[in-house]
C-alpha cells in the first residue's frame, strides 16, 4: 500500500511567475559574466540565485546550469523586462554569437588534463572558474569576468598573471554553482 493511498493527494499550484521590475537595480559591471552579475543581484534581493532565475526568469538552472551562456532572445528579453537592462548589455555578458567549440568553456581545458572526444556536457566538476586575484582585490565589489569563463583564457590581459582556480586564501577549487 502506498502513502498516496492512506491520504489525498493533489499537485502544488504551479509557483506565480514574477512581473514587473524587480524592486532594485543592480549595474552590470564592464566585462561581468551574466551568472556573476545574477549572483550579485540575487544578494541583494536576499534570494539564491537558483529561485531568483526560477520565480523572475523562469529559467531552471538546476536543470541547465550552464543557460546563461547562450540564453535564448526571449530569455534576454524577460530579463531585460524585469531590470530595465538592455538586451543588448546582457546579451555581451554571455557567449551568445560566439562559436562554440569542444572544450572552449572548460577552463582546464589549458591543463593539459582535459581530453574529451565528445560534445561538451557539464557536471559540477566542469563548472570551475579561473580568476584574476589581482582584479578582484582591485574590485570594490568582487564579480566575474566573461573573458575568465573562455576556456581559452590563461592570463589576464590587464594584470599579465596566469589566472588561477583556486582561492588565493584558503586555495579551495573555485565554481560556479
Amino acid at each position: 500500500m502506498l502513502r498516496s493511498d492512506l491520504f489525498a493527494v493533489t499537485a502544488l499550484p504551479p509557483v506565480p511567475a514574477m512581473t514587473g521590475l524587480l524592486p532594485l537595480h543592480v549595474a552590470p559591471q564592464n566585462g561581468e559574466a551574466l551568472a556573476s552579475w545574477i549572483a550579485r543581484l540575487s544578494v541583494d534581493l536576499r534570494l539564491s540565485p537558483l529561485v531568483l532565475g526560477r520565480m523572475a526568469f523562469g529559467i531552471d538552472a538546476a536543470v541547465d546550469p550552464e543557460w546563461w551562456r547562450r540564453p535564448s532572445a526571449e530569455t534576454l528579453a524577460l530579463i531585460a523586462k524585469r531590470t530595465g537592462v538592455g538586451t543588448s548589455e546582457l546579451a555581451a555578458m554571455t557567449f551568445t554569437g560566439w562559436t562554440s567549440a569542444r572544450d572552449d568553456e572548460t577552463p582546464q581545458r589549458l591543463g593539459g588534463r582535459c581530453r574529451s572526444a565528445s560534445p561538451p556536457h557539464y557536471s559540477r566538476s566542469d563548472r570551475r572558474v579561473n580568476i584574476c586575484p589581482l582584479c578582484l582585490a582591485e574590485d570594490r565589489r568582487g564579480y566575474l569576468r566573461l573573458l575568465w569563463m573562455n576556456g581559452w583564457a590563461g592570463v589576464c590581459p590587464e594584470h599579465r598573471v596566469i589566472l588561477t582556480g583556486r582561492c588565493p586564501s584558503c586555495r579551495c577549487v573555485l565554481r560556479v554553482a
